[in-house]
Protein backbone atom coordinates (compact mmCIF):
# COMPACT_ATOMS: atom_id res chain seq x y z
CA UNK A 1 0.00 0.00 0.00
CA UNK A 2 1.63 3.51 -1.34
CA UNK A 3 1.08 6.60 1.02
CA UNK A 4 -1.00 8.96 -0.21
CA UNK A 5 1.65 12.60 -1.67
CA UNK A 6 1.97 15.29 -0.08
CA UNK A 7 0.86 18.38 -2.03
CA UNK A 8 2.21 22.20 -1.39
CA UNK A 9 1.12 24.95 -3.78
CA UNK A 10 1.44 29.18 -3.70
CA UNK A 11 -1.53 30.71 -5.47
CA UNK A 12 -1.09 34.82 -6.03
CA UNK A 13 -3.38 37.46 -6.97
CA UNK A 14 -3.13 40.77 -7.30
CA UNK A 15 -4.65 43.21 -4.92
CA UNK A 16 -5.45 46.06 -7.22
CA UNK A 17 -7.50 48.65 -5.25
CA UNK A 18 -7.88 49.90 -1.06
CA UNK A 19 -11.35 48.39 -1.46
CA UNK A 20 -10.20 45.12 -2.09
CA UNK A 21 -7.37 45.21 0.93
CA UNK A 22 -10.37 46.56 2.93
CA UNK A 23 -12.38 43.50 1.81
CA UNK A 24 -9.70 41.09 2.71
CA UNK A 25 -9.61 43.48 5.95
CA UNK A 26 -13.39 42.47 6.72
CA UNK A 27 -12.83 39.26 5.66
CA UNK A 28 -9.97 38.51 8.22
CA UNK A 29 -12.62 40.35 11.26
CA UNK A 30 -15.09 37.95 9.97
CA UNK A 31 -17.15 40.93 9.09
CA UNK A 32 -18.15 39.87 5.54
CA UNK A 33 -21.49 38.04 3.89
CA UNK A 34 -18.89 34.85 3.24
CA UNK A 35 -18.12 34.01 6.69
CA UNK A 36 -21.82 33.47 7.36
CA UNK A 37 -22.13 30.34 5.23
CA UNK A 38 -18.02 29.63 5.46
CA UNK A 39 -17.15 29.96 8.97
CA UNK A 40 -17.50 28.45 12.73
CA UNK A 41 -17.61 31.68 14.88
CA UNK A 42 -17.17 29.71 18.01
CA UNK A 43 -13.49 28.92 16.54
CA UNK A 44 -12.74 32.05 15.17
CA UNK A 45 -10.42 33.23 18.17
CA UNK A 46 -8.90 30.31 17.39
CA UNK A 47 -7.18 31.90 14.17
CA UNK A 48 -3.25 32.17 13.89
CA UNK A 49 -3.05 35.84 12.74
CA UNK A 50 0.17 38.78 12.43
CA UNK A 51 -0.11 42.08 10.91
CA UNK A 52 3.17 44.68 10.64
CA UNK A 53 0.38 47.58 12.30
CA UNK A 54 2.00 50.02 14.41
CA UNK A 55 -1.31 49.51 16.75
CA UNK A 56 -0.83 45.76 17.63
CA UNK A 57 -3.39 44.72 15.98
CA UNK A 58 -2.99 41.12 13.86
CA UNK A 59 -5.94 41.78 11.68
CA UNK A 60 -4.85 45.28 10.74
CA UNK A 61 -4.05 45.01 6.86
CA UNK A 62 -4.76 48.67 6.34
CA UNK A 63 -2.59 49.68 9.03
CA UNK A 64 0.01 47.25 7.70
CA UNK A 65 -0.20 48.50 4.42
CA UNK A 66 0.16 52.32 5.38
CA UNK A 67 2.75 51.78 7.50
CA UNK A 68 4.66 49.89 4.63
CA UNK A 69 4.07 53.10 2.72
CA UNK A 70 5.35 55.27 5.16
CA UNK A 71 8.43 53.18 5.70
CA UNK A 72 9.58 52.93 1.95
CA UNK A 73 8.02 56.43 0.62
CA UNK A 74 6.50 53.86 -2.16
CA UNK A 75 4.14 55.93 -4.08
CA UNK A 76 0.96 54.02 -5.76
CA UNK A 77 0.86 54.36 -9.82
CA UNK A 78 -2.36 54.65 -11.50
CA UNK A 79 -3.44 50.92 -12.82
CA UNK A 80 -0.45 48.90 -10.78
CA UNK A 81 -1.93 46.60 -8.12
CA UNK A 82 -0.73 47.84 -4.63
CA UNK A 83 -0.10 44.53 -2.90
CA UNK A 84 -0.31 40.58 -3.23
CA UNK A 85 -2.37 38.42 -1.74
CA UNK A 86 -1.20 34.54 -1.42
CA UNK A 87 -2.11 31.41 -0.34
CA UNK A 88 0.43 29.07 0.70
CA UNK A 89 -1.41 25.60 0.76
CA UNK A 90 -0.30 22.03 2.18
CA UNK A 91 -2.25 19.21 1.93
CA UNK A 92 -4.11 18.42 5.14
CA UNK A 93 -2.87 15.30 5.31
CA UNK A 94 0.65 16.58 6.08
CA UNK A 95 -0.77 18.50 9.04
CA UNK A 96 -3.05 15.81 10.42
CA UNK A 97 0.31 13.58 11.16
CA UNK A 98 1.05 15.60 14.06
CA UNK A 99 -3.05 16.09 15.39
CA UNK A 100 -6.10 18.12 14.72
CA UNK A 101 -5.55 20.26 11.77
CA UNK A 102 -7.93 22.98 13.21
CA UNK A 103 -5.67 23.15 16.40
CA UNK A 104 -3.67 26.35 16.01
CA UNK A 105 -1.03 24.43 18.97
CA UNK A 106 -0.50 21.67 16.53
CA UNK A 107 3.23 22.14 15.33
CA UNK A 108 2.43 21.66 12.10
CA UNK A 109 -0.07 24.55 11.60
CA UNK A 110 2.17 26.76 13.71
CA UNK A 111 5.51 25.92 11.16
CA UNK A 112 3.48 26.33 8.45
CA UNK A 113 2.22 29.58 9.52
CA UNK A 114 5.59 30.72 10.38
CA UNK A 115 7.25 29.18 7.17
CA UNK A 116 4.95 30.73 5.10
CA UNK A 117 5.75 34.14 6.19
CA UNK A 118 9.62 33.35 5.92
CA UNK A 119 9.51 32.24 2.25
CA UNK A 120 7.20 35.28 0.93
CA UNK A 121 9.82 37.54 3.25
CA UNK A 122 12.70 35.86 1.26
CA UNK A 123 11.01 36.21 -1.84
CA UNK A 124 9.92 39.94 -1.91
CA UNK A 125 12.00 41.28 0.44
CA UNK A 126 12.60 42.49 3.86
CA UNK A 127 9.76 43.85 4.93
CA UNK A 128 7.48 42.86 2.15
CA UNK A 129 5.25 40.82 4.45
CA UNK A 130 2.56 43.20 5.87
CA UNK A 131 0.26 39.92 7.57
CA UNK A 132 -0.65 36.63 7.56
CA UNK A 133 -3.67 35.06 8.88
CA UNK A 134 -4.40 31.01 9.26
CA UNK A 135 -8.55 30.23 9.39
CA UNK A 136 -8.91 27.58 11.91
CA UNK A 137 -12.25 28.00 12.15
CA UNK A 138 -13.28 26.93 8.25
CA UNK A 139 -13.93 23.57 6.97
CA UNK A 140 -10.84 23.43 4.68
CA UNK A 141 -7.65 23.61 6.38
CA UNK A 142 -3.66 23.58 5.37
CA UNK A 143 -4.07 27.07 3.90
CA UNK A 144 -2.09 30.24 4.76
CA UNK A 145 -3.32 34.37 3.59
CA UNK A 146 0.10 36.37 3.38
CA UNK A 147 -0.06 39.91 2.52
CA UNK A 148 2.65 41.35 0.84
CA UNK A 149 3.60 44.82 -0.30
CA UNK A 150 6.97 44.30 -2.65
CA UNK A 151 8.43 47.66 -2.83
CA UNK A 152 11.18 48.26 -5.49
CA UNK A 153 13.14 51.65 -6.43
CA UNK A 154 13.39 52.93 -9.99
Amino acid sequence: MSKKPIFSCVRTKPIKSMQSLVSMDRHGRRQDKSCEARCDFERSQDNLAWSSSPVGDPLDIIGAFKQRKADTNAKEYAKAPIALHMLLTVSPEWIQVSGDMHDPQNPKNQMLFEHAQKWAEEKFGPGSVIAARMDMDESGGGVVDVFVVPVHQV
